[in-house]
């Protein structure tokens, strides 16, 4: 699943039947479910229950590093290490490579606060000038994940 925080649930309730066919979801979502405040493997487990696995891509990546073939390496954060190991070899090539990590809660929690450290700075770019805070806030956002 590649959809917005905000579109996460909406998603599952359109193809809820398609997806319940499988036993395995994988998205790129970050955030926390807009309807209920949860994290998005919750979210999951409410609507397929605690049998699906699921598991989250996370960067940082760039499109433009990957045109180039510039070495990636992203997280994929789940419980299920079939599914993990699945992920990484299924993704790998001379110039990409998924890392397994079980701390799904916390890449997560890394993600909104992502999130918020990137609002943040947005709104500190207009109020103070571009980039003159964005330092200190990833820095915080870092500290505090």
């Amino acid at each position: 699943m590649a959809v917005n925080s905000a579109g996460f649930r909406d998603i599952l309730d359109k193809y809820k039947n398609y997806l319940g066919m499988s036993n395995e979801i994988v998205s790129l979502t970050k955030g926390i479910d807009h309807q209920k405040g949860t994290l998005f493997h919750e979210v999951i487990e409410e609507y397929f229950g605690p049998n699906v696995e699921y598991g989250l891509i996370s960067g940082p990546s760039f499109a433009k590093d990957l045109s180039e073939r510039k070495n990636i390496s992203v997280s994929f954060a789940s419980h299920h290490t079939g599914l993990s190991k699945t992920m990484a070899e299924a993704t790998k090539s001379s110039c990409f490579s998924m890392n397994p990590t079980s701390k799904l809660v916390h890449i997560e929690i890394a993600g909104v606060l992502k999130n918020v450290a990137a609002i943040l700075s947005g709104m500190s770019d207009k109020l103070f000038g571009i980039g003159v805070h964005t330092n200190r806030i990833i820095k915080k956002a870092c500290d505090e994940t």
